[in-house]
């Protein structure tokens, strides 16, 4: 596995692109990473990606931080650096994970007005980028309906959002709106 190939999504319907950096915003025409900031953002990424595969395998909670740190093959000392603690990267890992790629969905998406399209090109198009990405999916498929994941932002959020549009809308009339978003979620997730 490459450095942070999983992270950064740019078009939700193409391969993911294996030089982008996830963890630092594209800097301005001209700017130049130093030395040092290369090197922490490298030593990131390696923590990032080892947390990937280790909580994709095993959950959060089956991980330590010195299986981490051993993945990523730096010091445990090092992990401090860039992350309080478990819980910390973990939330980091499902913000970077599902949010760059829920935004990704929102910019294919567009202008599609109908809620049942945009959920079926959704639903599309998140099973899409799990079958091309199985360590990504197996992530999905792990973090499903933990809090973080349908809290106010990523996809639970916007599904719930997409929802609750529809049935705005008079598109859906489900009788009870909840169990149609964990019905739809489930679906994905499993």
């Amino acid at each position: 596995m490459t450095a942070s190939y999983w992270l950064f999504w740019p078009q939700v319907n193409a391969p993911p692109q294996a030089s982008s950096s996830p963890t630092r915003p594209e800097a301005g025409a001209g700017a130049i990473e130093t030395r040092g900031e290369r090197r922490r953002r490298e030593t990131r990424d390696r923590l990032l990606d080892a947390a990937l595969q280790l909580m994709a395998e095993r959950s959060v909670e089956g991980v330590t931080i010195g299986e981490i740190a051993a993945a990523a093959d730096i010091a445990v000392g090092s992990f401090y650096n860039h992350f309080q603690s478990k819980e910390d990267i973990h939330a980091t890992l499902v913000d970077v994970v599902f949010e760059t790629f829920a935004d990704a969905l929102d910019e294919q998406i567009g202008q599609s007005t109908d809620p049942a399209e945009v959920i079926g090109i959704s639903v599309y198009l998140t099973l899409s980028r799990a079958k091309a990405d199985p360590l990504w999916g197996q992530f999905l498929a792990r973090e499903g309906f933990s809090p973080q994941f349908i809290s106010g932002r990523g996809l639970g959020y916007r599904l719930y959002r997409d929802l609750q549009r529809g049935i705005a809308s008079g598109r859906f009339r489900p009788a009870d709106p909840f169990m149609s978003f964990l019905a739809v979620g489930s679906t994905v997730v499993g």
